[in-house]
């Protein structure tokens, strides 16, 4: 839902994934992908161009991102945000 609210992922298997937010590109330091019919991109590099301060929690395997009063976890492997 974050994704769709502030901008657009292009995927398509034979196609370079763009992805933009408030019409900028994001440029990743890992491509996002395409697999079983949903993209997957780095959040670290959406939530900042958000300009949210996202933290790793390593114990934890946990991402933090905050932006004001607005909080959001996501744990790796987890279907949960």
């Amino acid at each position: 839902m974050l994704i769709s609210s502030v901008g657009t992922a292009f995927a398509a298997e034979d196609r370079v994934i763009t992805v933009f937010v408030d019409g900028e590109q994001i440029q990743f330091d890992v491509p996002p992908i395409s697999e079983n019919g949903r993209t997957l991109v780095p959040m670290r590099y959406i939530f900042e161009a958000l300009g949210a301060e996202v933290n790793w929690i390593q114990e934890e395997n946990k991402a933090i991102a905050t932006k004001g009063d607005i909080t959001v976890e996501l744990v790796l492997g987890s279907n949960i945000m």
